[in-house]
């Protein structure tokens, strides 16, 4: 991170107006520094910079569900599936934060495609077995070499 962290903030020197320099340092600042302060204001900034950034999208909403603001983070994180649907990495990002919200079904009606596509987005392949393993009164599902299998994946 600290790598990241000097080539954000040589982005910021550049144009303190670039949405991606605040991204990165809103990114940094909630997983790195721990100053969640800095990272909302980040966050905000790039949103208010380029509201059709995707990444801003992915990465702000794990800041507002720590907060607490979980509906607001699954608006967010909807907001970058409109923006770039085919993107694994965005619909994991929706799919953990319906888990974080506790919409468990929603959660794992998130991944189907990936899993059946036979996506290897490690994310996509472990995210949904941690979501119906930790749903009350689940049914017992298969794991085969670190893949999940849900009935409704063809």
């Amino acid at each position: 991170m600290p790598k990241a962290k000097i080539a954000a903030a040589k982005g910021m020197e550049i144009d303190k107006n670039l949405a991606e320099a605040h991204v990165s340092l809103g990114h940094i600042s909630f997983t790195y520094d721990g100053d969640w302060p800095a990272a909302g204001k980040h966050f905000e900034r790039a949103l208010a910079l380029n509201p059709a950034y995707c990444r801003a999208h992915t990465f702000y909403p794990f800041y507002l569900s720590s907060l607490g603001r979980s509906e607001e983070a699954l608006e967010v994180a909807k907001r970058a599936l409109d923006l770039d649907p085919a993107s694994p990495a965005v619909s994991h990002s929706l799919a953990v934060q319906l888990y974080l919200a506790r919409k468990f079904d929603q959660a794992i009606k998130q991944n189907p495609r990936y899993a059946r596509d036979g996506c290897e987005f490690c994310y996509f392949i472990r995210g949904p077995g941690t979501v119906v393993s930790l749903k009350k009164n689940a049914p017992r599902r298969s794991v085969c070499a670190g893949r999940v299998f849900h009935p409704e994946w063809k």
